[in-house]
């Protein structure tokens, strides 16, 4: 399935934990190889989620307890919809029987729904945002209880949708230290793409103390198109959205906004509220898919640029002010080629030491398709060559293969989920690393 409709990841958080002689072990031995011991059985979970001809998890999140939860669609064989499909995991990479049914959900809103981002509130409920699409496309927001069930407090269903006046589609989450729901998109409610933020109180309703509508479109140029993929909450509250643009004409730009907590635009920020980040200066394609915020509030952005035909993945740092942090590689950006072939971030997150670790896809150009694809750097921004030697990985599961989320489990083991057709349809698809 092409990656460019969906425009999303989940935005995830490392999971602190203290480090012990095992996890040394794994450093200087092991870190970047498959866990063999994920699923019992062997390195790699492959999960038919609802019977679907085509299934694919777009995100992922680690509970605290080290659990593992997915988050996509599922394209049902003899269904008539396509539902938010959701599937919970234990910690060693079975599925939670006792999770919805049988470790599963499917949630219908519509004609076409689909999940792109989720994350985990304070009190362990599941919240998952996305797109639902019949007559026009809403943003899409479920809440599950703890054990799958829908959150009936949410809305009095679990599930709300939300219309711009235009199409618009939910592709990222993030929850504040109150437990409100944030979730960015993008919308054309204004006449072109612009990206769209909506916030929405614990019960579900909208609101209205952020732009005094609940919601807010940003624009970066006119006439621009302006697509979000990725939010997160800073520690003071304000939030940070990234996506792509093509405001400083085509092709695209990473692009961030930040804004404050009652959704104007924070004019610390790079002086304008907006940054846009062109990786080489001669014309790539820069599409940023994910951010996460480090300890010590810096933004890093991922996703990847395409330039002379060839994709790269591509990382950015920026300072609290929305400059690009020199202290990164020399320039605050990187990028990393996969050999000869195509590369792209899809996911980041930041272990307990502060190295950064990126997850995507990598194709080679042949029939086989693409494959999982990691990386992880230091905190200067070099790659980390501890990691699989090289600070890269590349896993075929053995058929097209493309990982959308990454996350740290509480013991530092790295799970990358995504899709696989090695089963003959397209499943939801795991895999463990050791750290």
């Amino acid at each position: 399935m092409d990656k460019a409709p969906r425009f999303a990841i989940a935005l995830l958080s490392a999971s602190s934990m203290l480090l012990c002689p095992s996890r040394v072990t794994w450093a200087a031995d092991k870190a970047g190889h498959l866990d063999t011991s994920f699923n019992f059985r062997g390195r790699i979970v492959l999960t038919d989620v609802g019977n679907g001809t085509f299934e694919a998890a777009y995100a992922m999140a680690v509970q605290p307890d080290g659990k593992i939860v997915a988050a996509g669609f599922s394209s049902p064989a003899a269904g008539p919809s396509i539902d938010f499909a959701l599937v919970r995991y234990e910690s060693t990479g079975r599925i939670d029987r006792r999770f919805g049914d049988n470790g599963r959900v499917l949630t219908d809103f519509g004609n076409t729904d689909v999940a792109a981002a989720v994350a985990i509130d304070s009190i362990g409920r599941i919240v998952v945002a996305g797109y639902s699409s019949s007559n026009v496309v809403d943003f899409a927001v479920a809440r599950y209880n703890p054990d799958g069930t829908p959150d009936n407090t949410f809305n009095s269903t679990g599930k709300v949708l939300t219309n711009f006046g235009g199409g618009a589609a939910g592709t990222a989450v993030a929850i504040d230290s109150n437990d409100k729901i944030v979730v960015a998109g993008y919308s054309n409610a204004g006449g072109t793409y612009d990206f769209a933020v909506v916030r929405y109180n614990v019960d579900g309703t909208l609101d209205t103390t952020f732009n005094a509508t609940g919601r807010v479109l940003t624009d970066f140029g006119v006439g621009s198109g302006d697509f979000a993929a990725a939010a997160v909450i800073q520690s003071d509250g304000k939030i940070v959205v990234g996506g792509l643009s093509d405001a400083s004409g085509i092709p695209y730009d990473f692009a961030l906004v930040r804004y404050n907590p009652n959704g104007t635009l924070d004019l610390t920020f790079n002086a304008t509220g907006k940054v846009l980040t062109d990786f080489t200066g001669s014309g790539s394609f820069d599409t940023l898919q994910a951010l996460v915020i480090q300890s010590d509030g810096k933004i890093v952005a991922a996703g990847d640029s395409i330039a002379n035909g060839a994709a790269n993945f591509a990382v950015a740092r920026y300072t609290m002010t929305g400059s690009l942090d020199g202290t990164f590689n020399a320039t605050g950006k990187v990028l990393t080629p996969f050999a000869s072939g195509n590369a792209d971030a899809q996911a980041v997150v930041i272990q307990s030491d502060g190295k950064i670790v990126t997850a995507g896809a990598f194709a080679d150009g042949t029939s086989e398709g693409s494959d999982f694809a990691l990386a992880r750097y230091n905190t200067d921004g070099t790659l980390d060559r501890t990691f699989n030697s090289t600070g890269k990985v590349v896993t075929d599961i053995g058929g097209f293969d493309a990982a959308y989320g990454v996350g740290i489990q509480p013991d530092g083991k790295i799970v990358a989920a995504g899709f696989s057709d090695v089963s003959g349809t397209s499943d939801f698809a795991l895999t463990r690393y050791f750290p």
